[in-house]
């Protein structure tokens, strides 16, 4: 089982649709997945989720993974008039975005079923904004962010309790990635410290000593995320 079918797996593990994770079957308009994007972004700052996801080809209310048709990334916008256009959706979707998130789209086979997911991180600095309009998740609901002052403040209010320096520099690394990005031998030198004889002995000691956690979901670091408490 690769990466993206263990991500399905353990988000159709959830007990239900949340505000930072939302299931469909299949593609109903370009306006409702734009809709989605700026929803769950504002809905995973508010909730202190670095990411959210768009799961096209599971049931939403069983999570049963029945598979879709829609096909994301070589799927191209709908016109005024409701006929394709030359413009790439994932194209047409960003241009249309403010700020300009940068959401990823897989497109993976599980159990012989076609699973499009959408993978958004949580916005940082403002409100994302979908044709000039921002929106938010309300319980497993898409409503419009103006009508929430409350929530809308709190992603403005976010950004002051989030500096850039206490934000996640990089995500979904295996320990290998993390020991080539980090200067773990001159770290320890500097710290007097002797060099652990392990990859996970040196993650574990560098977060121990600065008070940090290591979040991993899945077995071998696979998702592992290093954040600041």
């Amino acid at each position: 089982m690769d990466i993206l079918q263990q991500l399905l797996k353990h988000l159709i593990q959830q007990p239900q649709e949340c505000q930072w994770l939302e299931f469909k079957h299949n593609y109903h308009s370009d306006n409702e997945i734009g809709e989605r994007i700026s929803a769950l972004s504002n809905s995973a700052c508010i909730h202190h989720q670095p990411f959210a996801y768009l799961v096209f080809g599971v049931e939403d209310k069983t999570h049963n993974i029945l598979g879709t048709t829609f096909k994301p990334k070589s799927a191209t916008a709908k016109g005024e008039k409701g006929k394709e256009s030359k413009e790439e959706l994932e194209n047409w979707l960003i241009q249309r975005l403010n700020p300009r998130i940068d959401f990823e789209i897989e497109e993976f086979e599980y159990e012989g079923k076609h699973i499009a997911l959408f993978k958004i991180p949580a916005t940082v600095n403002q409100p994302v904004e979908f044709s000039n309009t921002a929106y938010i998740r309300v319980g497993s609901y898409t409503r419009k962010l103006n009508e929430f002052p409350e929530k809308a403040r709190k992603i403005w209010k976010n950004n002051i309790q989030n500096p850039f320096e206490r934000r996640i520099a990089l995500s979904n690394c295996t320990s290998d990635q993390v020991i080539s990005l980090l200067d773990s031998q001159i770290y320890f030198e500097r710290m007097s410290l002797p060099y652990p004889s392990t990859q996970k002995s040196v993650l574990d000691k560098i977060c121990a000593k600065n008070n940090h956690k290591l979040d991993t979901l899945f077995d071998d670091f696979l998702f592992s995320k290093l954040f600041y408490m």
